[in-house]
């Protein structure tokens, strides 16, 4: 499944290990297994590895109004799938 947010990037769904890298042992691995979180994630936001983890200014709001919303699906998916 794949959105596009107010004309911005588009964001997929899916296992860590299939849509960003071959991982084990993440976060939403622990948070699955032994905090038996129903629905874990991971999010990489939207550098594709030129900036790393320090966005221009000008891509900050745009970055968190797709993070909000994605946020807010998840919790909408939770809702109806207890």
């Amino acid at each position: 499944y794949q959105r596009r947010v107010h004309g911005g990037l588009t964001y997929q769904e899916g296992s860590i290990y299939t849509i960003i890298y071959p991982a084990s042992g993440s976060s939403a691995d622990w948070a699955y297994d032994t905090a038996k979180v129903q629905y874990p994630y991971g999010v990489e936001l939207r550098d594709t590895g030129v900036h790393g983890f320090i966005l221009p200014a000008s891509q900050i709001v745009p970055c968190g109004e797709e993070i909000l919303a994605a946020v807010m699906a998840m919790m909408n998916y939770a809702n109806i799938h207890p």
